[in-house]
């Protein structure tokens, strides 16, 4: 009798399992996929030529450990300007983006991009520091130590234009840690203005003579941000569609000059060294080609002696 049950009870399981199993399960809505934080590039960044005052042929006068320098262009590889203002919730915060703005493209994981076709262009602003209270006010039911958790100190709205038909038509918000604050906010579309190889003023691709303890003058490439020179431990441009590493520092050799230093597409000649004034003279043979750029800057290293 029991294993008469037992037979029984375990027929009718397996029966409802395949009559019955699928609708439950179909029944039963499949959880949302919980959504990673935006990891978003850096802008890609181009070298542009000295035009309309290009510099090849000139020769410059550069003192060790002198002010004077070499710049050359910087700016975007591609930026997009939006041509009507924009006011939306973006990943729970309020943002108002007036006409004129600047968007860079990024290549961007996490967050909901598989949703996008392969084509999609998106286009980021810098990342800003939110005002907590302000952004307290489109969040007005956290508290600070819950907004502080759900947010970097540092956010950045990006837009999406899935069908590159030059509208951004959806939002989202990198800096958000919170994956119900990682989807996509659809607005009316707007419209955006391209430009390609932009200039960025006051910040130069420069190159100026320094003085290496133990190795003496060097040529030292750098970026030029307003009056402050930063020098570059590594650089790359490119070339053939891959970047390719460069030059960033190259000893003198002071007792066989001319020397030729070549920096990208550039072409630098060390001519000659006044030992008295210590000044070298510096041609351009060769200025660069617009090209990609990129780089890394080592930590400034900070000696205290006591």
């Amino acid at each position: 009798m029991r294993e008469t049950f037992i037979k029984t009870a375990l027929t009718a399981l397996l029966l409802s399992i395949a009559l019955g199993g699928q609708d439950s399960l179909a029944q039963t809505p499949p959880a949302a996929a919980e959504l990673k934080p935006y990891r978003i590039a850096d802008f890609e960044k181009v070298v542009l030529p000295s035009a309309p005052d290009a510099f090849a042929g000139k020769t410059f006068r550069l003192k060790i450990k002198g002010d004077t320098l070499i710049s050359f262009g910087l700016g975007y590889r591609f930026v997009a300007m939006n041509s009507e203002p924009i006011s939306a919730n973006v990943g729970g915060l309020e943002f108002t983006i007036p006409p004129g703005e600047i968007f860079t493209q990024r290549k961007v994981k996490g967050g909901a991009m598989s949703d996008l076709p392969a084509q999609a262009v998106i286009l980021c602003q810098a990342p800003v520091q939110r005002n907590f209270g302000q952004a307290l006010v489109g969040a007005a039911t956290l508290g600070l130590t819950e907004f502080a958790a759900r947010y970097l100190s540092d956010v950045q709205v990006c837009g999406v234009d899935a069908d590159v038909d030059g509208k951004m038509e959806k939002l989202f918000l990198g800096g958000a840690n919170r994956s119900a604050d990682l989807g996509f906010s659809d607005i009316v579309p707007v419209a955006y203005v391209a430009r390609e190889n932009f200039a960025v003023p006051g910040v130069n691709l420069a190159v100026r003579i320094t003085d290496v303890l133990l190795f003496g003058p060097q040529i030292t490439v750098g970026v030029m941000n307003g009056q402050k020179f930063t020098a570059l431990s590594t650089l790359s441009f490119e070339k053939n569609g891959k970047m390719v590493r460069s030059t960033a520092y190259e000893s003198i050799k002071v007792k066989k000059l001319p020397q030729d230093i070549a920096i990208g597409s550039a072409l630098l000649t060390v001519k000659s060294y006044d030992p008295i004034e210590k000044m070298f003279d510096v041609e351009v043979k060769r200025d660069f080609e617009v090209a990609l750029v990129d780089w890394i800057i080592n930590p400034e290293v900070i000696y205290i002696y006591f």
